[in-house]
């Protein structure tokens, strides 16, 4: 099970958890739809996109199947032993790029923000979305 003894669900369960939802959100499917093309029912999928069940190895790879992609990138993410490799090379994750793909209006965004023709209306907006996330005042 993904969750302790206390109740509490392992990180690295969440985060593959997260991760599935993520990936299944950008690519437009339901959880129901999920569910039946692995063989399980809407709330095991809840389940494992929360952490509280862990998802075998063989059921994660047809979630991946199922949702067109590789396995590795359910753990995008995750701190690694090649992270302060790659931070020398000059390469750094990007989790904003991840929660972006992980949402539907995000997805959106990304399919069509590169089809502007125009680069000065693409600076207009991603300068409205700035000023926009810092304008807004903490709850």
């Amino acid at each position: 099970m993904g969750a302790n003894h206390r109740g509490v669900a392992n990180p690295v369960d969440q985060h593959i958890g997260q991760r599935i939802r993520e990936c299944r959100r950008a690519a437009g499917v339901r959880q129901d739809t999920l569910a039946m093309a692995l063989g399980l029912t809407f709330q095991q999928v809840q389940k494992y996109e929360r952490g509280f069940n862990r998802v075998s190895a063989s059921t994660l790879y047809e979630i991946a199947r199922t949702l067109n992609v590789a396995v590795g990138d359910f753990y995008d993410g995750l701190p690694s032993t090649t992270d302060e490799a790659a931070k020398r090379c000059g390469l750094t994750h990007q989790p904003e790029l991840a929660r972006l793909m992980g949402s539907r209006d995000g997805a959106l965004v990304a399919e069509f923000f590169p089809r502007i023709e125009s680069p000065g209306l693409r600076r207009i907006l991603a300068e409205l979305v700035r000023a926009t996330v810092l304008a807004r005042k903490p709850t």
